[in-house]
């Protein structure tokens, strides 16, 4: 788990989205840091609602992770109109095979969020002297239950960074790793598909988005 590598990849794109959206003085009141918490929650949402496992009310619960794209509607391609003419290319979003593994995106989506966050704690500078360990929430007699492990996520106070003390940053970041486990994502994957994201996400900066 190259944690630390992955904090220096976020930190480029920081800097980048810094550059692009600079702070305003607005922002002294409400800062960068609470925006970036808001954000996480609302991304750790919409990584649940991939799950689905929770959606008792619905006969469709399965987890959104082997799904036909969107993008190309499962084909693979894309069609574009150029120079009078109909032409196809690869799709991007499924690197053309017609599938995407929703769940895992929204799944990186937090996974930037929680790596930004520990940036502006400055926890990279710590992450190489913790004994980080994925904490994964049960109950006795059970399997891992996730939605306990998504409310105890959400009760984070991202916003605070203390070591030896729970409910704070590192414990949120453990947590979050554990997520990742229970999810029967191995890390490999989950480093790939960020990866991936990040790219997308230093593009989408250059394209004014």
């Amino acid at each position: 788990m190259q944690l630390k590598e992955l904090f220096e990849i976020q930190a480029g794109l920081d800097i980048h989205i810094l550059k692009n959206h600079p702070l305003l003085e607005s922002e002294e009141e409400y800062s960068r840091l609470k925006k970036k918490h808001v954000a996480l929650l609302v991304e750790l949402g919409e990584m649940m609602n991939e799950w689905r496992k929770f959606k008792f009310w619905s006969n469709d619960q399965e987890p959104r992770i082997k799904n036909p794209c969107k993008t190309c509607e499962g084909e693979g391609v894309v069609s574009f109109y150029e120079h009078d003419k109909y032409l196809e290319k690869k799709c991007d979003d499924c690197e053309g095979t017609g599938e995407r593994n929703y769940l895992l995106e929204e799944l990186v989506d937090c996974l930037h969020f929680v790596l930004s966050i520990g940036l502006e704690h400055e926890f990279h500078k710590d992450v190489e002297l913790l004994e980080i360990e994925p904490i994964t929430s049960h109950i006795a007699g059970k399997d891992y239950d996730i939605d306990t492990q998504y409310i105890l996520l959400s009760q984070t106070d991202w916003d605070i960074y203390e070591t030896g003390h729970g409910g704070y940053y590192l414990e949120g970041l453990e947590l979050f790793l554990g997520m990742c486990e229970m999810f029967g994502f191995d890390w490999d994957e989950v480093e790939q598909a960020y990866m991936i994201k990040n790219k997308i996400n230093h593009q989408r900066q250059l394209n004014g988005y």
